[in-house]
């Protein structure tokens, strides 16, 4: 869900490789870049910490299930708009 994520919001996927085993390699010795680095909209930083949480190298640092996820969102947007949309 978070390269989904991701590539929906940069235009690009948080890693380019060309080979399967250029992308295991780079993903497991780089972090993924912030999205804002891509985008010239304003991402928040909570925003960020939601989507890096997703990208996480190791499975059990990333939400655990989709419900986990919508509530990390949830949260994001009652912090910025002070109410779910």
């Amino acid at each position: 869900m978070g390269v989904l994520i991701f590539e929906m919001l940069a235009g690009v996927p948080p890693l380019r490789c060309r080979e399967w085993s250029d992308f295991l390699q780079q993903r497991s010795m780089h972090k993924i870049p912030s999205v804002s680095v891509y985008t010239h909209y304003r991402i928040p930083a909570r925003f960020q910490e939601v989507l890096q949480t997703c990208l996480a190298y190791r499975p059990e640092e990333r939400y655990q299930s989709a419900n986990e996820l919508a509530e990390a969102l949830e949260r994001v947007l009652f912090e910025a708009y002070g109410q779910i949309l």
